[in-house]
């Protein structure tokens, strides 16, 4: 799929995004207990702490374009901002650490002047060399006819006189940093150095990842403000780690099955088995989804050293033996509607949930596990299934 002619579908620009819960990551893991963490509530991700101390972040990926350039759109638009909220009240200078972070390393000379002020003396000295680069080292007054329009409104904003008290605050509390252009790598990085246990640092930080984004997504959907407490954040890395560590529970390394995914199993002979029973799309799109992930899941398990290859076939003869004894059992019913005696048979299984070296699972492996037999098909549901899939051929 082309991105040309104008198209808004932009890889680049999802990553803008996402950027802003991984660093909301980064702030959860590095702050001190009690802080809290929020997305775009004071700034693109900002972090509060007991003492209240702000750590405003403006995020910026850096993929396409340098956004701390000396003429980049983004730096004096993130100034300008910076100035309203003082401005307003929302962001306070004397508690207030703002912060430009690009996930990708970028240079731009105003900005790093800026970020090394470290006094008063520094940042008059960096002021200077703004309205040198900007407007000429010969010129007496700002002349904005020399600054381009893109950037003409948040240059006049911060060069404004009536602002230069809050510019120097904000300059002199200011730091850019940046990332390796690689932010997964970057944050499990810091999650290793963390954690320690770097045998399970990519298992939690992808647990932290997901449980950030859902508690994320679940305060927009309810309106209210994105804002998560570090102790609950920690308390749930805590809690997933020590199963992990204790092997009391083995996590699900599946993402959810993607279009085309779900296109190409709809002729899989599980699925054709379940069409035998009429099952719903509702149950088809689930049993896709269950097969996808313990399929993912025990190529993750045994890459990683969780469990023996031997026990998946373990696990399938058990699944072997539950599937005879539940049809026999139901055989016992005479039923003679074949397609209810089918559907009560698949309900049944997918309904059992069984440990893997006496481990717990994800609760779509068993069912997953059932379905992959089911393709093979060493299995079935519909009482004539060897019949039916012969004939469906």
């Amino acid at each position: 799929m082309s991105t040309e002619n104008g198209s808004p579908h932009v890889p680049g620009q999802y990553y803008g995004y996402s950027l802003q819960c991984t660093h909301m990551v980064h702030l959860l893991i590095s702050a001190m207990p009690g802080s809290v963490v929020s997305l775009e509530v004071l700034e693109d991700v900002a972090r509060e702490d007991p003492d209240g101390e702000v750590l405003a972040v403006q995020t910026k990926s850096g993929l396409d374009s340098n956004p701390v350039a000396d003429r980049a759109v983004g730096l004096w638009k993130t100034f300008a901002n910076w100035i309203d909220a003082v401005r307003g009240g929302e962001l306070i200078p004397a508690n207030t650490r703002f912060e430009i972070y690009v996930a990708k390393m970028r240079r731009g000379g105003i900005c790093r002047r800026f970020s090394d002020a470290s006094c008063e003396t520094h940042v008059d000295d960096a002021f200077q060399f703004a309205c040198d680069t900007l407007f000429g080292k010969s010129a007496r007054s700002k002349k904005m006819d020399a600054i381009a329009q893109e950037i003409r409104p948040h240059v006049e904003k911060v060069f404004d006189p009536a602002n230069r008290t809050i510019l120097k605050s904000i300059i002199l509390c200011f730091t850019l940093t940046s990332g390796s252009g690689h932010a997964y790598d970057d944050l499990l990085a810091e999650f290793k150095r963390l954690l320690i246990d770097e045998d399970i640092a990519e298992d939690v930080l992808l647990r932290g990842l997901g449980w950030t984004k859902a508690v994320v997504d679940g305060a927009i959907e309810c309106g209210a403000p994105p804002i998560i407490k570090v102790d609950d954040f920690r308390r749930e890395l805590n809690t997933f780690r020590n199963k992990l560590k204790s092997r009391a529970y083995l996590p699900s390394f599946a993402g959810a099955p993607t279009p085309e995914e779900i296109s190409e199993n709809r002729l899989s002979v599980y699925v054709r088995q379940l069409n035998l029973i009429n099952w719903t799309e509702e149950q088809v799109f689930k049993a896709i989804s269950d097969f996808l992930s313990a399929k993912a899941n025990i190529v993750a398990y045994a890459e990683r050293g969780y469990v023996d290859r031997k026990s998946f076939g373990e696990f399938e003869a058990a699944l072997l033996v539950s599937w005879n004894n539940l049809r026999r059992l139901l055989d016992l019913d005479e039923e003679p509607d074949e397609l209810k005696r089918g559907r009560r048979l698949a309900l049944r299984c997918l309904a059992e949930r069984r440990r893997l070296e006496g481990i717990e699972v994800p609760d779509d492996f068993t069912p997953g596990c059932f379905h992959m037999l089911a393709d093979k098909p060493e299995i079935g549901w519909h009482p004539r299934y060897t019949d039916l899939l012969n004939e469906d051929h």
